[in-house]
């Protein structure tokens, strides 16, 4: 078993981690079946060698030492529900239940509740024990789970009850009980590149522009996960330029960054990936997906490298046919088109 008690307001909270040898998922037993408070326990052998789906793990205790104040607004548990404070004075605070006023100490107010998550990997099965305010949402906690299992890529499905529960859903949404059980399912994405251009070319550099930059649009045929592109290299000239992209489904910008492309080897394409631990966009099937760069800071005697070939992309090696469609973008001045131009790679994970 691995216990994670966790502090809603982080300014609050001073945690320490901690090894314990005695957290193990129910000494030799393993928890199968999760919903409506029947859970299947079985029991295990020592030897997991023929077993690799079930994996008891030496556990990790996170324990806050410092809680913070009940405050004005914030959500407590109290006869079986989540009840908003209107005030407080005097060591009490006071909210309303079936429509009047009552009134409690503030050292009975429960802030967080224990609750029972079984969490499923593709080899793996854990059992963590967590307190957890009504006022996280089940994304908050997939988050810190998934970081815990040091997974920084991946989907993640909650169910209660024998239902999926929408990853947005607040705790006190769930209207899960203290030390009832939820699913939490975690799945690893396999990263794939998919390239628009058989070659590239080296013959001429491609040069760039301040006042005009280049673009791509991309339609998925299925839902997949976008964790960011490729670009070219200076081919000439000092090998480092400043960029800055922006991302955009449905024509709404949901992604803006700039980073200095430099090029300290041999390669020609460097990826920019949207995040540090390489964080995914969402893009549903029939989506489209618009790319723009732009060249802020760049020696004139600088050029790239370009791709050529683009009109035949779905037969470019490793690709996968039929997955995306590729389209001129209207912004894009500098003359990036399908056929040819920049935005050589895009990083993408299949999600269904």
């Amino acid at each position: 078993m691995i216990l994670f008690i966790d502090e809603d307001n982080k300014e609050d909270s001073n945690e320490k981690l901690i090894q314990t040898k005695e957290d193990t998922i129910s000494d030799d037993k393993i928890w199968l079946d999760i919903g409506n408070g029947k859970e299947a326990l079985v029991k295990t052998s020592n030897d997991n060698s023929n077993n690799s789906s079930i994996n008891p793990n030496i556990g990790k205790i996170i324990i806050n030492t410092k809680h913070g104040n009940v405050k004005v607004g914030e959500f407590i548990y109290y006869a079986e529900k989540w009840i908003r404070v209107d005030d407080i004075k005097e060591g009490s605070c006071n909210f309303k239940l079936n429509g009047k006023i009552q009134e409690l100490a503030l050292t009975e107010c429960i802030k967080e509740i224990p609750i029972d998550v079984l969490v499923c990997r593709t080899s793996k099965v854990y059992l963590y024990k967590m307190l957890v305010n009504g006022r996280k949402t089940l994304a908050q906690l997939g988050e810190k789970l998934a970081k815990h299992n040091e997974m920084h890529m991946c989907k993640i499905d909650w169910y209660f009850c024998g239902r999926k529960v929408h990853n947005e859903t607040r705790i006190e949404g769930v209207n899960i009980k203290p030390n009832q059980k939820i699913l939490c399912m975690l799945q690893e994405y396999e990263m794939k590149t998919f390239r628009r251009f058989k070659q590239v070319d080296e013959s001429q550099g491609w040069y760039m522009s301040k006042d005009k930059g280049d673009g791509i649009n991309i339609t998925p045929s299925q839902s997949i996960s976008v964790f960011g592109f490729g670009m070219y290299h200076c081919q000439e000239g000092p090998p480092s330029y400043l960029l800055s992209y922006q991302i955009s489904l449905y024509d709404n910008i949901v992604k803006t960054d700039s980073i200095l492309v430099t090029n300290i080897g041999s390669e020609q394409v460097l990826p920019i990936y949207f995040t540090e631990n390489k964080e995914p966009i969402f893009v549903d099937a029939g989506v489209k997906v618009s790319i723009v760069v732009q060249y802020l800071d760049f020696d004139e005697g600088s050029k790239l490298y370009k791709g050529t070939g683009g009109d035949d992309y779905d037969n470019v090696e490793g690709n996968e046919p039929g997955l995306f469609k590729v389209e001129a973008h209207p912004d894009s001045g500098n003359g990036t088109n399908v056929s040819t131009g920049q935005i050589g790679e895009i990083y993408y994970a299949k999600t269904v």
